[in-house]
């Protein structure tokens, strides 16, 4: 009987102890994880897609290829506008 008693402690202390090991990997794997992470931090001078940036008011402006290519469509319309303008012949 009182065999049957130190077994059942000790299959207990035993459970506890894997337990206890499972939560503290658990554990330091996500600690590990969050101080490996380093905040990505976006910088529009490396960025080949940008063209022209400058901070006004607290608002980061950006000018990208592509707004560049919208511009210049845009004043091709207006110049054929003119172009084909009544009032300037």
């Amino acid at each position: 009987m009182l065999r049957k008693g130190i077994r059942k402690t000790i299959k207990m202390k035993n459970k506890n102890i894997i337990q206890w090991c499972i939560y503290v990997g658990v554990y330091l794997m996500i600690l590990f994880h969050l101080l490996s992470c380093k905040p990505t931090v976006y910088n529009p001078d490396t960025d080949p897609e940008v063209l022209d940036w400058y901070i006004d008011n607290n608002d980061t402006i950006i000018y990208t290829k592509q707004d560049s290519i919208i511009d210049q469509r845009e004043r091709w319309e207006y110049i054929r506008s003119l172009e084909h303008d009544s009032l300037w012949e």
